[in-house]
């Protein structure tokens, strides 16, 4: 996911990755929170 990180801004600017953006961020969000989840 870091190098993703790296890309995601500049598909932003494009605009034309918008969604996959959303998806990835919405997923990284989520594996992040399982672990935390987990660790509890």
């Amino acid at each position: 996911p870091v190098p993703n990180l790296s890309v995601q801004p500049k598909k932003s600017l494009q605009g034309k990755s918008t969604t996959i953006t959303g998806a990835m961020g919405g997923q990284f969000a989520a594996m992040q929170l399982q672990p935390q989840t987990k660790s509890k």
